[in-house]
């Protein structure tokens, strides 16, 4: 979405931007008799919003912000590239390493290698972001990088131990990666959590 702005004081212009990103995740779950595979699909959100104050000609801002309007119509290789000019005017601003990693994870994109790269760098500017890590360990399932997801999950668990949804989506990640009953077992517990995000269709084949 294209960030609403308006004046602020000392010659800055207030920038409101908001995002939200999924990836879906169909899990191939075997039934209770002979081998009678279903697919459950699960869908991972992630949203982020942020308030700035910045120069009224920030070039970085301008790139991103064409970005933003090029990918909303479909020319993600016009918004990769101004993203990526954003971020060299910037370095700092975790917003854009944001957009441009969700960006690369479309699956029209599907450079999950450059996502994670940008969640990674996201996670630096941002050490104690539960939804970054999140991010990350999303991108390193569908990636296929089994063992990152889980430690990008074990030190989101350690940020906030009682964040069911944490519990959650390791669960579904590890019976994305084909361990059904050890995944049931997360799946279970983040349902005792109350996790925000628990979907309770998924336990019909966790009983």
């Amino acid at each position: 979405q294209k960030p609403s702005n308006k004046s602020a004081p000392n010659n800055l212009k207030t920038v409101y931007r908001k995002e939200t990103n999924s990836i879906p995740f169909k899990l191939r779950i075997a039934g209770t008799i002979g081998i009678n595979y279903k697919i459950k699909n699960v869908n991972f959100v992630s949203r982020r919003s942020s308030t700035k104050d910045i120069k009224p000609n920030d070039k970085a801002n301008f790139y991103y912000e064409r970005g933003l309007e090029k990918k909303v119509l479909g020319d993600y290789k016009g918004a990769l590239i101004d993203y990526s000019k954003a971020i060299q005017l910037n370095p700092n601003d975790s917003d854009f390493y944001y957009s441009r990693g969700w960006l690369r994870a479309k699956s029209e994109v599907r450079d999950l290698v450059g996502a994670a790269s940008d969640f990674i760098k996201l996670n630096r500017l941002e050490p104690n972001n539960v939804q970054n890590l999140l991010d990350l360990a999303s991108v390193y399932t569908r990636a296929l990088y089994p063992n990152d997801a889980s430690r990008a999950l074990d030190i989101a668990q350690q940020i906030e131990p009682n964040n069911g949804n944490i519990i959650w989506w390791k669960g579904v990640f590890i019976i994305k990666n084909g361990k059904t009953p050890i995944g049931c077992k997360y799946v279970r517990q983040a349902r005792r959590m109350n996790a925000s995000d628990y979907d309770s269709k998924l336990l019909k084949d966790c009983s």
